[in-house]
C-alpha cells in the first residue's frame, strides 16, 4: 500500500488554475544567459548580445524546456561547454551551436527558486514536478527508517522509479555515491550546495546508451558556476513562524583569471538545519485515532480526564499480558461491552454484548487518577474475579488499561510524552569547499580541474521501546492436558538459559497467575552521521578542426570517495537475554554477562520506577551503550570522448562522437563492534558488506540531417546512439564472481522543425542498470516490523477464499488476533543470482514558441511531452508485506516459493505468530510509468511599468504500475505518495531595480480506496466504515478512517531590491497562508502515517509558515 477539508484557493491561485484549464498546460521558461557566463565568450558580438540579453532576461528566464531558447541565442554554460563557444546539451555527446536535441530536457534556475524560499539542493530538486509527483528519500524519512545511504541522506527519484535509477551527473560527468552504511549507492544531494549550482538540466528520459548504467528514469545534471570574477558573498535564513527547522547558510566565492588563458574559481559554504521536533508542530506529535462515524462526528475513545481523544501509536509505561494458551483460566476479561449486531448471549453478557481481552496493566502514578475510572485498588481488579491461583494478581497500584473498554483504551499510556522530543528533522551542519579552474595550453588545448569537500553531521533524537517476556513471580501449577501440572517456567526453559523447575521470577513478587508479563519500557534510541566526500576531476579538452570539421576530444579522469562514520544507541542483548531479564528464573548478580563478559546486575522491570524508564546510572550503563560503524565507498573512472562533423549533406553536417569508458566502485561497509559481535538487542544488524565492481564501456552517437527549409520541415534530423557494458563484481570475503558482459542500448531520436513556430521531437531507447554495490554484497541485515501485516489476522472476517483456505491449511484459527511483539526481518545481497535490469523508453514532444503574440509585447511558449518508460527484471526486495501477501493469497500455497520465506512460532505463547520473513534481493516482472509533462512560458513587456512573466509547469502521471510478477500487480497511481498531478507556477514583475515574485505549488487530491477494500475486507460497509468487533465496543458503532486526501496548495511570495550591480537584497515568506499537511486516520486505514500526517507524503510542508531572507555582495 502506498499511503479533509475542501481547499480554499486564493484570487491569485484560482487565475493559475484557470490558466491551466485553458492551456491544458504549465510551462517553463527559455534560458537566457548568465552574466558572468557572458565573460567567456570570445566573439565580441556575441559577448555583448549575451550581456544585453543577460540583463534585459526576465528573472525566471534561466529555466524552463531547453527547446523554447529563441533561435540565435548565444550558448551558454548550462551544458558542458567547448572552447569554441559550442556546448553538449545534456543527453547528448555531440557538440551543438545552440540546444535542439531530440530529448526532454527540463532546465531548473536555482535562483528563480530562491525567490520561492529554497535555498538546499535536495528542497529545489525534489520540488520539481517531475519528483515531486512520487515519494523522495528527504532528511525526515531517512532519519525515521531504514534507508539506503543511512540517516540524513537526500537523493532524487524521478518518475518515483527509484533514486537507483536516476543517474545524478556533475558538469556532464558521474559523481560517485555518498552516505553510510551498506545501502550506499546514490548520490547524495547534501553533498553540493545550492550556492555553487548555475543551473541543473533534467534529462526525463532513460539515456544509458549515453551515459551508461543507472540512467533510467533519467538523468539530473548539477552543472556549476564558472569563470567568476572577484569575490561574491551571500547569506541567506530561512525562519518558520512557529519555532523549530530554522535555516541558514553563508558562502562565499572568489574567481580570478589566470592570464589571458585561464581562470581559477574557489567557494566556501557552511549550511545548517536546525531540528524540528515532532513537539514543535501540533501534526507530528500526538497520534489521534482521527475516526468519525458514517454522518462525519468523531468517534475516537476519549480520554474522562479531559474529554480530547486518546494519543496512541508509542505505549510504554506498561506491562501487556499474555495469555500462553495451556489453559482457559487465564484468558483475562473485561466488562460486558456492545458487539457486532447479532451477537447471542454468551457466559455473563446478554445478546449483542461481550467481553473483551484484557492486554495490559498500567502503575497508577500521581496525577493519572486510574482509580477514579476503573476497579478498585488492592489487586488487578475486580474484573478478573480471581478464585484460585492460576487466576492473573498484581501488587498495589495496578490497573488493567487496552483495548477491552473505551476507557480503558483511553486511560492506557498509549503515547510517551518524552517522544516529541524526536527529530522529525535532524538537526544538520554541512560544510563544503569547491573550486574549478582552466588553462589553455594553447589556441586548441585546454586543461580543466574541478575539487569539492564535503563534511556533514547530522544527529537525530529518537525514542524505542524495551519490552521482552518475564514469569510471574508465584502461581500455582499450570495444568496442561498434554503435559500435566507443573509452573510456567517448565513449558519455555530448557535448562540452558532458565530452570524448567522454578516457580518464576524471584523479581517479580506480587504477580500471580498462568499469563507471562511483558514490560513496555521508555528508551532513547538516538544517532549521529559524519561523513566526508571528496571529488576531483582532471581533464583535456582539445578542439580538432585543423582534422576534422568541429573536431574534439574530451579526456578526464575521476575520483570520488565517501567516508562516512555513524552511531547509534544500542540495547546490549547480554543484558536482556540469555536469562538475564528475559525468562528469569535465577538471579544473576555474581556472574559476568554472555558477550561482554561484565558483571550481571539484577534489574527489577516490573518495578514503577524503571517501568517507567527512570534507570540508576549503574542500570543505564549495564543495558545501553553506542555502536560506531563505518562506511567507504570510492568510485574511480576515466573516459574519453572524441567526435566532430564527418561530411556534409545538403542539409547539413553529420555529427558523431565516439568513447570509452572505464569504472571501478568499491564499498566496504563495517558494523561497529557491538553489532558484528551480536550483542545488539531488538534492532537492525548487519554483518560486512565489501566488495568492488569493474564496469567498461564502449560507446557512439550519430546525427544525420534529412532536411532543410524544405516545404514541410525546417529541418528533420535523424540521431541514434549505441553503447555496449560489460561489468565484473566481486565479493570480498570470499571472492565470489559474477560477470554481465555483452549488455547492449541504443536511443533512437527525430527532431521535425515544421515551421519557425511548431517542432516535434521524439526518442525511444533502451537502457539497463548493474545490481548496485548493496544489491549483490549486502552482508545479512535485518529490522523488526509489527505483527499486524499478517494478512491471516481475523482472515474469517475477510472476503477472500484463497486466503481463509491457506491460512486455515496452517491450522490458524480464523480469528486469530496476532497479538504479541514484533517480528524479524532478514535481507541480504544477491551476487551471483541477479539479473541487470532493462528498460525501453518512448517520448515524443510538440513544442509550440510563436514568433508573434496577439498583442504588441507578447511573448509565449509551449510543450508537451509524452514520456513512456517500461523497467523490466527490476531488482528490488518485495518487503514483508507483499511476501506475506502473495504467500498467503496464492492459488499454489503447497508449492509457493514465498511461503518458504516465512517461518511462524509453532507453540506458545503467542502461537502462530510470524516469527522471521526473509527479504532478499531478486529480479521482479516490471514497473510502467506513463506521463504528460506540460511546460509554458509567458513574457508581456509594460513598457515603463516593467514586465510581467509567468512560469509554470505540470506532470499528470497517467499509470504507475508495479508488477511483482505474472499475473500479480498493483497500480499505486493516484494515491499517497503518487498523486495524479502537481504543478507549479511562478509569476514574476520585474522594474528595475525591482523584481516581486509569486510561487504557488500545487499537489493534486489522493485516493486509497481500493487499499481500504483491502484492510475492510468484509467489514467495510456502504458507508466505507468499518464494522468490526472494536468498533462497537470501543466506538460506538462503524468507524470510518480517512482515505481520501484534498488538494493542496503552497503560496510564497518574495521582493528582491537591486540596490546595485554589486548588492541585491531578498525577502520573502513561504507557504503563506501555513498551510498543514491533510490529516490521516491511525486505526483501520489503508495510509501509513507520522504523526497525524501522511508517511509518504514527502511532498508536504513540516516547517508551516516562514519567512527568508538573502544578501549578496559582489567585489
Amino acid at each position: 500500500m502506498r499511503r479533509i477539508a475542501v481547499l480554499a484557493l486564493s484570487t491569485a491561485s484560482v487565475g493559475a488554475i484557470a490558466l491551466a484549464a485553458a492551456t491544458p498546460a504549465f510551462a517553463q521558461d527559455a534560458p537566457a544567459p548568465a552574466p558572468e557566463n557572458c565573460a567567456a565568450i570570445t566573439d565580441d558580438a556575441q559577448r555583448q548580445a549575451c550581456a544585453e540579453a543577460a540583463e534585459t532576461a526576465a528573472p525566471n528566464a534561466n529555466a524552463g524546456d531547453q527547446a523554447t531558447v529563441p533561435s540565435g541565442t548565444p550558448a551558454s554554460a548550462e551544458g558542458t561547454q567547448g572552447s569554441t563557444g559550442t556546448i553538449v546539451v545534456t543527453g547528448s555527446r555531440l557538440r551543438r551551436d545552440e540546444r535542439n536535441s531530440p530529448d526532454p530536457v527540463t532546465i531548473i534556475d536555482p535562483s528563480m527558486e530562491a525567490r520561492e524560499g529554497k535555498f538546499d539542493t535536495a528542497e529545489v530538486l525534489q520540488s520539481s514536478p517531475v519528483a515531486a509527483g512520487s515519494t523522495q528519500i528527504t532528511s525526515a524519512i531517512s532519519s525515521n527508517f531504514v534507508v539506503n545511504g543511512g540517516e540524513g541522506v537526500q537523493t532524487i527519484s524521478l518518475r518515483g522509479l527509484g533514486a537507483n535509477r536516476t543517474l545524478v551527473l556533475l558538469n556532464g560527468r558521474r559523481a560517485g555515491p555518498a552516505g553510510v552504511r551498506g545501502g550506499v549507492s546514490a548520490f547524495d544531494l547534501n553533498v553540493i550546495p545550492v550556492d555553487a549550482i548555475q543551473s541543473v538540466d533534467i534529462l526525463k528520459t532513460g539515456a544509458s546508451s549515453i551515459y551508461g548504467s543507472d540512467a533510467v528514469a533519467g538523468v539530473v545534471n548539477l552543472i556549476t558556476k564558472k569563470d567568476l570574477e572577484g569575490f561574491q558573498l551571500r547569506g541567506f535564513s530561512s525562519v518558520p513562524e512557529n519555532s523549530g527547522g530554522e535555516q541558514y547558510s553563508i558562502s562565499g566565492t572568489y574567481g580570478t583569471k589566470l592570464g589571458d588563458r585561464g581562470h581559477a574559481m574557489i567557494g566556501l559554504n557552511f549550511h545548517r538545519q536546525r531540528e524540528l521536533e515532532r513537539g514543535d508542530r501540533d501534526f507530528l506529535g500526538c497520534e489521534e485515532e482521527y475516526v468519525t462515524n458514517a454522518d462525519g462526528d468523531r468517534v475516537d475513545p476519549v480520554d474522562p480526564r479531559t474529554g480530547d481523544p486518546y494519543c496512541g501509536a508509542f505505549p510504554t509505561d506498561q506491562i501487556f499480558i499474555a495469555n500462553v494458551g495451556l489453559m482457559s483460566g487465564n484468558n483475562l476479561r473485561g466488562p460486558c461491552v456492545p458487539a457486532i449486531p447479532g451477537t447471542p448471549a454468551a457466559g455473563i453478557c446478554p445478546a449483542n454484548f461481550t467481553r473483551r481481552a484484557i492486554g495490559a496493566i498500567q502503575y497508577n502514578r500521581p496525577g493519572q487518577n486510574l482509580d477514579q475510572y476503573l476497579s478498585t485498588p488492592g489487586q488487578v481488579g475486580s474484573f478478573f474475579n480471581p478464585t484460585n491461583d492460576t487466576q492473573f494478581t498484581a501488587p498495589t497500584g495496578f490497573f488493567p488499561v487496552g483495548s477491552f473498554t473505551a476507557d480503558g483504551l483511553a486511560l492506557a499510556n498509549n503515547f510517551d510524552s518524552r517522544a516529541l522530543g524526536d527529530s522529525v528533522i535532524p538537526d544538520t551542519k554541512r560544510f563544503t569547499v569547491f573550486a574549478e579552474a582552466g588553462y589553455e595550453l594553447s589556441d586548441r588545448v585546454e586543461l580543466y580541474f574541478e575539487g569539492l569537500y564535503n563534511r556533514r553531521k547530522t544527529k537525530t533524537d529518537a525514542s524505542r521501546q524495551l519490552f521482552f517476556y518475564q514469569f510471574p513471580g508465584s502461581g500455582d501449577t499450570v495444568y496442561s492436558e498434554a503435559f500435566g501440572a507443573y509452573y510456567l517456567p517448565y513449558f519455555f526453559c530448557d535448562g540452558t538459559t532458565c530452570d524448567p523447575n522454578a516457580v518464576g521470577d524471584p523479581l517479580n513478587a506480587g504477580f500471580g497467575g498462568a499469563n507471562l508479563l511483558q514490560p513496555v519500557i521508555y528508551a532513547p534510541f538516538n544517532s549521529s552521521t559524519d561523513v566526508k566526500y571528496y571529488r576531483g576531476v582532471a581533464g583535456l579538452r582539445a578542439d580538432l578542426d585543423n582534422v576534422l570539421s568541429n573536431g574534439f576530444v574530451d579526456f578526464h579522469v575521476q575520483h570520488s570517495r565517501s567516508d562516512g562514520d555513524y552511531a547509534r544507541q544500542v540495547i546490549f542483548r547480554d543484558a536482556i537475554e540469555f536469562g538475564v531479564a528475559e525468562f528469569r528464573t535465577d538471579l544473576c548478580e555474581g556472574t559476568v554477562t554472555a558477550i561482554r563478559g561484565v558483571p550481571c546486575i539484577d534489574i527489577n522491570y516490573t518495578d514503577p520506577r524503571v517501568l517507567a524508564g527512570n534507570f540508576t546510572p549503574e542500570e543505564r550503563a549495564f543495558l545501553f551503550g553506542w555502536d560506531k560503524g563505518n562506511t567507504l565507498y570510492k568510485q574511480t573512472s576515466a573516459e574519453v570522448t572524441a567526435g566532430g562533423d564527418l561530411f556534409e549533406l545538403p542539409a547539413g553536417p553529420v555529427k558523431a562522437a565516439l568513447g570509452l569508458h572505464f569504472r571501478r566502485d568499491s564499498i566496504n561497509d563495517t558494523p561497529g563492534e557491538v553489532t558484528l559481535s551480536d550483542n545488539v538487542w531488538g534492532s537492525t544488524t548487519s554483518g560486512v558488506t565489501a566488495g568492488r565492481q569493474i564496469t567498461k564501456e564502449a560507446f557512439g552517437e550519430i546525427e544525420i540531417p534529412i532536411l532543410e527549409n524544405a516545404p514541410i520541415a525546417r529541418s528533420l534530423t535523424f540521431s541514434g546512439a549505441a553503447r555496449v557494458t560489460n561489468t565484473n563484481a566481486k565479493r570480498a570475503f570470499d571472492g565470489q564472481e559474477d560477470s554481465d558482459n555483452g549488455n547492449w542500448t541504443y536511443k533512437l531520436a527525430g527532431n521535425w522543425q515544421v515551421t519557425d513556430w511548431l517542432r516535434f521531437r521524439a526518442t525511444y531507447g533502451t537502457s539497463f542498470r548493474s545490481p548496485a554495490l548493496f544489491e549483490q554484497f549486502l552482508a545479512s541485515e535485518s529490522g523488526f516490523l509489527g505483527q499486524g501485516l499478517d494478512p491471516c489476522i481475523n482472515y474469517g472476517l475477510k472476503d477472500n477464499a484463497t486466503l481463509a483456505a491457506n491460512c486455515a491449511s496452517l491450522g490458524i484459527p480464523d480469528n486469530y488476533a496476532g497479538a504479541g511483539s514484533s517480528f524479524e526481518t532478514f535481507s541480504e545481497g544477491g551476487v551471483g543470482l541477479l539479473d541487470p535490469e532493462t528498460s525501453k523508453a518512448f517520448t515524443l514532444s510538440a513544442i509550440f514558441t510563436p514568433q508573434s503574440w496577439f498583442w504588441d509585447g507578447g511573448q509565449f511558449s509551449f510543450t508537451v511531452d509524452y514520456i513512456d518508460i517500461n523497467v523490466k527484471d527490476q531488482v528490488t526486495q518485495l518487503g514483508a508485506g507483499s511476501i506475506l501477501a502473495g504467500c498467503y493469497t496464492s492459488d499454489n500455497f503447497e508449492n509457493e516459493p514465498l511461503c518458504d520465506l516465512i517461518v511462524r512460532k509453532p507453540d506458545a505463547p503467542n502461537q502462530y505468530n510470524i516469527v522471521t520473513v526473509t527479504d532478499p534481493y531478486l529480479n521482479i516482472d516490471q514497473q510502467r510509468n506513463k506521463s504528460l509533462d506540460f511546460t509554458t512560458r509567458f513574457r508581456q513587456d509594460l513598457g515603463s511599468l516593467g514586465s510581467l512573466s509567468l512560469l509554470a509547469q505540470m506532470t499528470y502521471q497517467l499509470k504507475d504500475k508495479y508488477t511483482l510478477f505474472q499475473g500479480v500487480s498493483d497500480s499505486f497511481n493516484g494515491e499517497v505518495g503518487d498523486p495524479k498531478w502537481v504543478g507549479d507556477m511562478n509569476l514574476t514583475w520585474r522594474k528595475a531595480p525591482f523584481t516581486v515574485t509569486y510561487g504557488l505549488q500545487i499537489i493534486s487530491k489522493t485516493n486509497d480506496f481500493e487499499d481500504l477494500e483491502d484492510v475492510g475486507g468484509a467489514n467495510l460497509n456502504a458507508d466505507n466504515c468499518l464494522a468490526t468487533a472494536a468498533a462497537y465496543a470501543l466506538r460506538g458503532g462503524p468507524y470510518c478512517p480517512v482515505y481520501k486526501l484534498p488538494r493542496v496548495a503552497y503560496h510564497s511570495l518574495s521582493a528582491e531590491l537591486e540596490v546595485n550591480k554589486n548588492f541585491n537584497f531578498l525577502l520573502g515568506v513561504s507557504n503563506i497562508f501555513d498551510k498543514k499537511p491533510p490529516r490521516v486516520s491511525t486505526v483501520g486505514t489503508p495510509i501509513s502515517g507520522f504523526g497525524q500526517v501522511p508517511l509518504l507524503g514527502s511532498y508536504y510542508d513540516y516547517f508551516g509558515r516562514r519567512f527568508f531572507v538573502s544578501a549578496q555582495a559582489k567585489f
